[in-house]
């Protein structure tokens, strides 16, 4: 579902952040160190740089399936899937 006066889609990622080091729950994760995010308005955040992507979640439809997967073979690739399907793709080496 959509949020009214939201611009853009969900975001989903991953932070390195211990939340004993926040001071509080931040409104966005964007603006947390060592923290990976995809989605909003076509956009990746990785560790404080941002990137366009062809990723819209904006266009997802109610009772989809997003998964997000940080690969574990010594690349650490960032991939995003929408029911099963890598729909984003980020090398490990630009994170």
């Amino acid at each position: 579902q959509t949020v009214d006066g939201w611009l853009g889609g969900m975001g989903i990622g991953v932070t390195h952040t211990p939340p004993g080091q926040l001071p509080r729950l931040p409104d966005k994760a964007v603006g947390l160190a060592e923290t990976f995010v995809a989605g909003y308005s076509g956009c990746v955040f990785l560790n404080g740089s941002e990137k366009r992507t062809q990723w819209q979640p904006e266009t997802l439809k109610i009772g989809q399936r997003v998964g997000l997967l940080i690969t574990g073979d010594g690349r650490e690739h960032f991939k995003v899937f929408v029911d099963g399907v890598e729909r984003l793709h980020v090398d490990g080496a630009d994170l």
